[in-house]
């Protein structure tokens, strides 16, 4: 009987191997690493599988004028994508001559024996006049390509930006382009670090190929044009008595304009146009099953296509006098890479009388293919009218109410009239995403995959950290004045070696930076050589001697400091905050792309921010920090520091709660799904073997009780600003008064201190009605308070 039983088990699990399998489908797309060359520069074909699948290719096709050579195989990392990473073969190529090549569609083999027509792009190739070579003082090329040189006004135009460089140059900067009547987007670079940097190979000689991708979008009809500079550091040497020195120069070095030509958009745009350039569609869905009076109804519209998406409004009801709308939230949906592919509007609407269901929403837009305006809208959404339980609104709208003016009665019963969201679900809290389910199948595997991961990152990040902090103090040798010289040193001994490894020699460096380089007056004295090769060899020698090298340079890829010497640092370290906030600022809104986390952004932003005595805008960046990276205890530190600082209104918690909250909220949910699956592999494995039956049983029984207690701690956890979404906690920037009404001549509740944490209930044009978590509700004036949701 035991043997039959442990047969039917085997054959079971068999099957349900096999149907996974056969069901998964396979997600294969191709991508040139640079769609845009010139004859003889080399490019790369991606082919990447979405679900991680290994994928290979028997043969490289035979394509006209064209080189094809499969150069490896393996993985890259994809934030966006469920599985965190993507499989990828990648396929160099050199064209020969000018024009545009097109490769016949690839078959491409997964690990299953499946076989997967992949289409190709095309590869646009320049000829090489196009390409304007400078000479003076480095030799560089310059080409810019767009495929439209004749736009519509707000028409976004993809550009490439082509730079070929000396092969020796190892180091360069793109600063932000300047646009004249443009709107310019960042210019984010392609770079391969598993592969070799393209080369081009030129009558000109060898070059390294340098490939820059943005979009730009005209805003006013005529000539428009886009320039800017490179910045290259070329390795110099520097004979010493005793030594080479090699420094690294900076050469800003112009580049050549793209110009443009803006046409104007016809004049008889139809009403409600609101500058939409593209090619869309449009739907519309709700979750809402019935219609009442004056009760809330939450509609999702998502235009997709191809055009503006990022600056379109929500569509327009078709009906408005039946319905009150509120402000809609706007998201933006992104693929795999990255890439804008659609915006979605959630509406919160109310009918004020009885209708038959949701009435189509209408934009119009701009198609510069066909050149015509069009009009495009939702189907209406058909729902049933009941009675409401709290006016009995019937047939024909009657008994329909409004809700009352400001003020009209008191702040305590204003609970379920402005806006406020339905109370939510047990079930809604713990809804597991659908991808998590697979780690129920594949327990075993899933763990030794994260254990293996996690190693090979250490690794790798263990080593690009001493390349950094090598790098990082071979910048500050080249630094010729005495005093940023004295400035930039003390501040590496600070934050690389710990106080315990100070030895004279450092301590001495410290002082002397103290006494020369903060003088009142700017004339220091200035260092001799043998000065400075002293101080380097001090340094060296005490990060040399540290036994922990190696987990301090892993601590410092945990930490927040992703570039020790970026401008925005740099402004920091020298007291110019206002600067420092500006330039922060900047770079998170160039880290799409990049694969950056944002959150040492928001805490530069937020230390910045309290040096200049804001601490409520400082608390407000310290918790988009940790939305980004909930690990980043210095943030959580800052924070804390703040509001006992202030005297912020948090919550008050129970000996109870206080022990309930000892683990992060976020923290509960991977636990549970996590201890779920080792408990689901131990029962298998005591289904199919009887080996380590002691052992299974005590892992089970363990992750059993730890996926009971997590569920319950989280379904019982207290309300905390952690348990709300980033949209949902507001933060209060500078102190102002709680009133009972939106007006300021409404009678103060509480008073508010800067850093103080609140929800979000209602808003009323420049008012909006909130709750602290100590369960006080008011009406605060919207300037003065802001979401973590930036």
């Amino acid at each position: 009987m035991n043997q039959q039983h442990s047969s039917t088990i085997r054959t079971l699990f068999l099957f349900i191997g096999l149907f996974l399998t056969s069901w998964t489908r396979a997600d294969i797309t191709a991508q040139w690493s640079s769609d845009v060359v010139i004859p003889g520069e080399q490019t790369y074909l991606l082919l990447i599988e979405s679900d991680g699948t290994p994928i290979g290719l028997s043969k490289a096709p035979y394509v006209s004028g064209m080189t094809l050579e499969a150069q490896g195989s393996g993985r890259i990392n994809q934030p966006n994508n469920p599985n965190g990473y993507a499989s990828l073969m990648v396929i160099g190529a050199r064209a020969d001559k000018p024009g545009s090549i097109t490769i016949p569609p690839l078959e491409v083999q997964t690990q299953s024996g499946k076989t997967v027509t992949v289409a190709v792009p095309p590869l646009t190739v320049c000829p090489f006049d196009q390409v304007q070579w400078k000479d003076d003082p480095i030799p560089y090329g310059i080409l810019w390509y767009a495929r439209n040189k004749e736009p519509y006004v707000m028409q976004p135009l993809d550009v490439v930006l082509k730079l070929y460089i000396p092969r020796q140059i190892q180091d360069w900067k793109l600063p932000p382009l300047q646009g004249t009547g443009l709107s310019v987007s960042r210019f984010s670079q392609v770079m391969l670090d598993f592969m070799p940097a393209p080369v081009a190979q030129t009558s000109k000689g060898i070059w390294r190929a340098l490939t820059w991708h943005g979009t730009i979008t005209p805003l006013r009809e005529g000539d428009t044009s886009i320039k800017g500079s490179i910045i290259m550091y070329v390795p110099t040497e520097t004979n010493r008595p005793s030594f080479i020195m090699q420094t690294l120069q900076p050469y800003e070095l112009p580049l050549s304009g793209l110009s443009l030509r803006a046409l104007p958009l016809p004049l008889n745009a139809p009403a409600g146009y609101a500058n939409a350039v593209g090619e869309f569609s449009i739907k519309a869905d709700t979750d809402a099953r019935d219609l009442s009076a004056n009760e809330l109804v939450s509609v999702r519209i998502t235009v997709s296509g191809q055009g503006n998406l990022d600056q379109l409004t929500c569509p327009d009801i078709s009906d408005p006098a039946q319905w009150k709308l509120n402000p809609p939230n706007k998201i933006e949906n992104r693929d795999a890479m990255g890439n804008l592919q659609s915006v979605t509007f959630q509406l919160n609407i109310r009918p004020t009388e009885e209708v038959p269901g949701i009435p189509a929403f209408t934009m119009s837009y701009f198609d510069p293919q066909a050149r015509e305006y069009k009009t495009i809208g939702t189907r209406p959404i058909a729902l049933p009218w009941k009675a409401s339980a709290d006016t009995m609104s019937g047939p024909a709208g009657s008994g329909s109410t409004a809700p009352p003016p400001a003020g009209a009665v008191p702040v305590e019963e204003l609970v379920d009239i402005y806006d406020l969201p339905p109370a939510e679900t047990i079930r809604e809290r713990i809804s597991i995403p659908n991808y998590w389910l697979w780690i129920c199948y594949i327990p075993t595997l899933a763990l030794l995959a994260y254990l293996g991961t996690r190693t090979w990152l250490r690794w790798r990040n263990t080593s690009i950290a001493q390349r950094q902090r090598l790098a990082e103090l071979k910048n500050i040798s080249s630094i010729r004045d005495s005093v940023p010289f004295l400035r930039a040193l003390g501040a590496y001994i600070e934050a690389h070696i710990p106080r315990d490894r100070m030895n004279d020699s450092l301590e001495q460096i410290l002082k002397q930076r103290d006494e020369e380089a903060f003088k009142p007056d700017t004339h220091a004295t200035a260092l001799s050589h043998d000065q400075r090769n002293g101080m380097l060899h001090a340094v060296k020698t005490a990060v040399r001697s540290m036994a922990a090298l190696a987990l301090m340079a892993l601590a410092a890829l945990g930490s927040i400091s992703q570039a020790q010497d970026s401008p925005a640092d740099k402004s920091y370290k020298a007291g110019q905050y206002s600067q420092a906030i500006s330039q922060y600022e900047q770079a998170l809104r160039e880290i799409d792309g990049t694969g950056a986390n944002p959150a040492r952004f928001h805490y530069g932003i937020g230390n910045a921010n309290y040096r200049l005595n804001k601490p409520g805008h400082a608390a407000l960046a310290y918790a988009r920090a940790l939305e980004h990276n909930p690990a980043l205890k210095e943030a959580a530190a800052n924070l804390a520091f703040i509001q006992r600082k202030e005297g912020a209104i948090t919550p008050n918690l129970s000996a109870q709660e206080e022990w309930i909250t000892w683990m992060p909220y976020r923290s509960l949910l991977p636990i549970a799904i996590v201890s779920g699956a080792i408990l689901t592999a131990g029962i298998s494995l005591l289904m199919l073997t009887r080996r380590r039956k002691a052992l299974t049983v005590t892992v089970s029984t363990l992750a059993g009780l730890v996926l009971v207690l997590s569920l319950a701690n989280y379904i019982y956890y207290p309300h905390l600003p952690d348990t709300l979404t980033a949209a949902e906690r507001y933060y209060v920037l500078e102190a102002t008064p709680a009133r009972t009404s939106a007006d300021p001549s409404g009678s103060p509740v509480i008073q508010l201190t800067p850093s103080t944490p609140l929800i979000v209930l209602a808003k009323r044009g420049a008012w909006t009605y909130i709750e602290t978590f100590t369960g006080t509700r008011g009406w605060v004036a919207t300037k003065d308070i802001a979401s973590v949701a930036p």
